[in-house]
C-alpha cells in the first residue's frame, strides 16, 4: 500500500503522453513584439519629424497635425495587426515528438509539415550560446541517416529536457535494430556451422 499525497493514492502512476509540443522559446516571441514596438515608433517618429522640413508648405503641415488623429488610430489598427500576427505565427510554428516521429508544423493558412521517422535518427545534441544558457534556449540538431541530413529543432525553450526524451526514444529504436541485427548475424552463423 503507498501512502496518500494530496490526494494521489498511488506515488508509482506514470503519466502516459501521446506526443509532446515544443515551440520556440517565449524569448524570441518577446523580442519580437518589442521589434513591433520599436518599429511603430520610429515610424511615427519620421512621419512627425519629417513635417518640420521646409519642403512643406505651413498650410500642409497645418492640415496634417490638425489631423493626426487618423494617423494614430492607423497605426494602432496595423501595430495590432502585426502583433496578432507575431503572436499567431509563434503559436501556431511548433514540434511534435510522438514515440515514432518528431513532427514540424507550420503555417498560419497554408499549413506546412515535416515529418521525421526517429528510427532513423543516428544522433541528437544541443547547441547553446551563452545568452541560451542563461535564458533558457538551444537548439537540437539530429542526424537523420535516411535523408542524409541533419534536422534542426530551432530555439526552443529548455532544450536539455526535449534532448533527453529524444536520446530515450531514438536510443530504444536503434536498441531495437541492434537486437535484430545481432540475432540475423547468430542466424548465419548457425547456418554457416552446419
Amino acid at each position: 500500500m503507498c501512502p496518500m499525497i494530496e490526494g494521489n493514492p498511488n506515488l508509482d502512476q506514470k503519466i502516459s503522453l501521446t506526443h509532446i509540443n515544443i515551440r520556440q522559446s517565449i524569448f524570441f516571441l518577446l523580442l519580437k513584439l518589442v521589434y513591433v514596438d520599436v518599429l511603430a515608433t520610429l515610424i511615427i517618429i519620421i512621419f512627425f519629424y519629417s513635417l518640420s522640413l521646409p519642403y512643406f508648405s505651413d498650410e500642409l503641415k497645418l492640415s496634417v497635425i490638425s489631423s493626426n488623429q487618423i494617423y494614430f488610430v492607423f497605426m494602432m489598427v496595423v501595430k495590432t495587426m502585426l502583433t496578432l500576427f507575431v503572436v499567431l505565427d509563434w503559436l501556431n510554428e511548433y514540434y511534435e515528438i510522438t514515440p515514432t516521429t518528431l513532427s514540424h508544423r507550420r503555417g498560419l493558412i497554408w499549413r506546412k509539415e515535416q515529418d521525421y521517422d526517429l528510427k532513423h535518427i543516428r544522433s541528437v545534441s544541443v547547441q547553446q550560446g551563452i545568452f541560451g544558457k542563461l535564458l533558457n534556449y538551444g537548439t537540437i540538431t539530429l542526424y537523420e541517416r535516411e535523408l542524409r541530413k541533419e534536422i534542426y529543432v530551432y530555439l526552443i525553450h529548455n532544450p536539455v529536457k526535449y534532448l533527453h526524451v529524444l536520446r530515450d526514444l531514438t536510443a530504444s529504436s536503434n536498441e531495437e535494430k541492434d537486437i535484430i541485427r545481432e540475432s540475423s548475424l547468430e542466424g548465419e552463423n548457425e547456418l554457416e556451422s552446419i
